[in-house]
């Protein structure tokens, strides 16, 4: 995956590739229902990770980060992902990092 790259497999697991540190997340997904957003390296570094119908966010309020790749969160669906929209991608300072949908 090209750096600042994000993407969802069918079976729910969002992957990340990043050179920056990512502070904080938000994102939809697009056709299926998120039931549950837990785990992956959001989880193991300490992130709040809620998440609705359609939206998941992820933060830390101690402060921590993720970089490098790999799954930066798992989703339990109803139907199956066809991508990602609406991404917003944050570093420490709360700039936006340019991250795309890899397809």
């Amino acid at each position: 995956m090209p750096n600042h790259s994000i993407y969802i497999t069918t079976g729910g697991s969002v992957l990340y590739n990043s050179s920056s540190d990512v502070a904080g997340f938000q994102f939809n997904v697009d056709g299926a229902t998120v039931l549950n957003a837990s785990g992956g390296k959001s989880e193991a570094q300490g992130f709040t990770i809620s998440a609705s119908d359609t939206i998941v966010l992820g933060f830390s309020l101690a402060g921590a980060t993720i970089s490098g790749c790999g799954t930066m969160v798992e989703l339990s669906l109803d139907g199956e992902a066809i991508g990602l929209s609406g991404i917003i991608i944050s570093d420490p300072t709360a700039e936006a990092l340019p991250f795309e949908y890899f397809d």
